[in-house]
């Protein structure tokens, strides 16, 4: 009864952090920090990082400052 109870709990508040985390700008990798942060999935962290980082070079690379990136 008590580890039901503590689950219906869990979702409860996953649900509440859920609503409010898709309210802002970037909920989406609120979201996922959240779920590396709750389950420990620590070694998927490298691999996020490296996501950004690409997607920042992306989007440098379709302004005018690709000239920066080229000496990289």
């Amino acid at each position: 009864m008590y580890i039901k109870a503590l689950a219906t709990f869990d979702n409860e508040i996953y649900n509440k952090t859920f609503q409010l985390l898709s309210m802002s700008r970037f909920s989406t990798i609120k979201e996922i920090f959240e779920l590396y942060r709750n389950r420990k999935k620590f070694h998927m962290f490298p691999i996020i990082v490296l996501l950004i980082a690409l997607i920042g070079v992306t989007a440098l690379s379709q302004s005018g400052l690709v000239a920066f990136i080229y000496p990289i």
